[in-house]
C-alpha cells in the first residue's frame, strides 16, 4: 500500500481525511496529525525518496505533548530505513532527530535551518504507511518462507556487514523452486542464492548471514533472490502472465518474489525502491538486478530489460502495507488472423511448435535463419533469428514469439 493524499489536501490536527493507519499510529503515541497544501508534494529524484510524479501530498505533522512527540521521534529512528523524512527538535532540551532518505542525519547540519520550525510537531514524509509499534511494516506481515533446502555453496559467515541491496536473478531454465534448490545443493555446481521462489514455494537456500555464490564480486554485498523457471528474454506481458499452462504462473511467482523483498526491506530497513539501471549502485540502498553489477558481478544480463521492476516494488509496498497485491489487468491484444499460433514461445521452449517456428524461419528467411537446425529447442540461434525478424519487421525486439510475431511470420499452430 503506497501513501499520498491528493495535491492541495488540507487536514487540520485531529480532523478526518487521513487513511486509518494515521489515526491508529497517532492514537498509539497520543498525537494528532495534520497536513496542508504543498506539504511534501515535490517529486524528489534522490536516493531514499520514492518518485512522486503525481505530486501527491506525502507530508504529515504530528503534534501532542513534548514527551509523546519525543517518544514518537525515538520510535521513528528505529524504523528510519522505511522513511523519507523525519524532523524534530525537543523544545525542552534541544534534542534533535533527523532522517533524510532513510538515513540518520541528526549529527550533521542537514536540517539546521529546519529544526527551529519543528519544535511543536514532528514532521514526517513517507511513501508507504508507517507501521504501528510492536508490529512489522504493514501491521502484520508474516514470514513468507514455505521451506528450506540448504546449499553448501556459500561463504560463511558473510565477510561484510548487512547488505543494503536486494538483487533479483532469473534462472534461465525451466524448473521449479524445488528443482532449482536441488541443483544448488550440489557442491559441484558452485552456485547458490539466498532464496528461490516460484508460484508455489519460497525456499531458503543460503542463510541471510552468509554470502551465496550468485554474482562473483557482488556476492557479499546483496541479498540474492532467484525466480525459478524464469528467463531474462521474457517480455513484460510474459512476466505478468497468470496462465499456468506452461507449468508456471509467472504473475504469482512475481508476487512471491515481492513477499521476500518486502520481508528483507522490513527486517533490514532497506528502502522499497528500484535502484537498477545506472550501473553498480554504490551509495544507494534498494532493489536492483544482477545486470547492474556488470562484469564485477559476473557479466550477466538478468532479470532482463523487460522485467517489471515497478510491479515488484508496488507489490512489495502493498504487502508491507498489509494488503494483497492484485495482478495487473491483462492488456487487450490486437486482433490476430485466425489459424496462426496465439501462445508464447521464447528461449527455453521446446516441442513441435518450436520446430514449426524453426522451419518457418529457415525456409522464409534464409539470409539470417537458413542455418537454423530444426530440433524443437528454442536456443540462442533461434532467439537471434526471431530478434532479427522482429527488428526487420518493426515489431518489439524481445525474442518472444507471441501472437503478433507469429502472425507476421505466418506461423501456424501445430
Amino acid at each position: 500500500m503506497t501513501y499520498g493524499l491528493p495535491t492541495g489536501t488540507r487536514i487540520n490536527y485531529g480532523a478526518p481525511g487521513f487513511p486509518q493507519w494515521v489515526y491508529d499510529l497517532g492514537k498509539a503515541f497520543g498525537l494528532k496529525a495534520s497536513t496542508y497544501p504543498g506539504h511534501q508534494e515535490s517529486d524528489r529524484n534522490e536516493v531514499g525518496f520514492a518518485r512522486n510524479p503525481q505530486r501527491l501530498n506525502r507530508g504529515i505533522d504530528w503534534a501532542g505533548s513534548v514527551a509523546d512527540m519525543q517518544r514518537f521521534a525515538d520510535y521513528l529512528m528505529g524504523i528510519k530505513g522505511s522513511l523519507e523524512q523525519v524532523i524534530w527538535e525537543n523544545p525542552q532540551n534541544g534534542r534533535r532527530v533527523g532522517v533524510a532518505g532513510g538515513k540518520d542525519v541528526t549529527g550533521g547540519g542537514y536540517y539546521n535551518a529546519d529544526y527551529p520550525g519543528h519544535r511543536d510537531h514532528v514532521h514526517t514524509r513517507q511513501s508507504a504507511p508507517i507501521p504501528l509499534p510492536g508490529k512489522p511494516s504493514g501491521g502484520g506481515m508474516k514470514d513468507p518462507f514455505t521451506g528450506e533446502y540448504w546449499s553448501p555453496n556459500r561463504t560463511r559467515p558473510r565477510p561484510t556487514g548487512t547488505p543494503r541491496w536486494i538483487a533479483v536473478h532469473t534462472q534461465e531454465a525451466r524448473s521449479t523452486a524445488r528443482g532449482l534448490a536441488g541443483f544448488l545443493a550440489n557442491p559441484a555446481n558452485e552456485v547458490s542464492y539466498h532464496v528461490a521462489v516460484d508460484d508455489k514455494e519460497i525456499l531458503k537456500i543460503v542463510a541471510e548471514g552468509d554470502a551465496p555464490w550468485s554474482a562473483a564480486g557482488a556476492n557479499k554485498y546483496a541479498f540474492h533472490l532467484c525466480i525459478a523457471g524464469s528467463f531474462a528474454a521474457w517480455s513484460r506481458d510474459k512476466w505478468l502472465e497468470t496462465d499456468a499452462s506452461d507449468g508456471l504462473n509467472e504473475d504469482l511467482a512475481l508476487t512471491n518474489a515481492a513477499k521476500v523483498v518486502a520481508w528483507w526491506c522490513q527486517k533490514y530497513q532497506i528502502p522499497v525502491q528500484w535502484i537498477g539501471g545506472n550501473g553498480i549502485p554504490w551509495g544507494k540502498d534498494g532493489i536492483c538486478g544482477h545486470v547492474d553489477f556488470g562484469t564485477w558481478g559476473g557479466g550477466h544480463h538478468d532479470p532482463g530489460q523487460n522485467f517489471p521492476a515497478d510491479e515488484l516494488v508496488r507489490r512489495a509496498k502493498a504487502i508491507m502495507g498489509g494488503t494483497t497485491p492484485a495482478p495487473q489487468p491483462a492488456p487487450t491484444p490486437a486482433p490476430v488472423p485466425s489459424g496462426y499460433f496465439t501462445g508464447l514461445l521464447y528461449i527455453g521452449s521446446r516441442g513441435p511448435q518450436v520446430s514449426e517456428l524453426q522451419r518457418r524461419l529457415k525456409a522464409a528467411y534464409k539470409s539470417y535463419a537458413g542455418h537454423l537446425p530444426v530440433d524443437g529447442d528454442f536456443g540462442p540461434l533461434t532467439d537471434a533469428a526471431v530478434r532479427e525478424f522482429q527488428r526487420r519487421t518493426g515489431l518489439t525486439v524481445d525474442g518472444i514469439v507471441g501472437p503478433q510475431t507469429a502472425a507476421a511470420l505466418k506461423l501456424r499452430k501445430v
